[in-house]
């Protein structure tokens, strides 16, 4: 089992709580150029189903919403 598909099993009966993994992800309003794809992403508050992208609909995101990345120093490489 994937720890998407951990956090997935996890979440399967919250219709409002969105998992998904390498997915790009647009932070900042109208900047389509800042994006990331984290390996997994969890976000409460927003109904299951099938994306292309995820658009941050609450652009105060400092406010309202907690963002935890984890990076493996072994994808530093990968990355760049």
């Amino acid at each position: 089992m994937t720890i998407a598909g951990g956090l997935e099993n996890l979440f399967k009966d919250n219709n409002n709580v969105f998992v998904a993994g390498d997915l790009f992800w647009y932070p900042v309003e109208g900047q389509s150029v800042i994006r990331r794809a984290p390996d997994v992403m969890v976000v409460f508050g927003r109904p299951k189903g099938a994306r292309g992208s995820y658009i941050q609909l609450s652009f105060v995101t400092w406010e309202s919403i907690q963002i935890i990345f984890k990076r493996s120093p072994n994808m530093e490489k990968v990355n760049q």
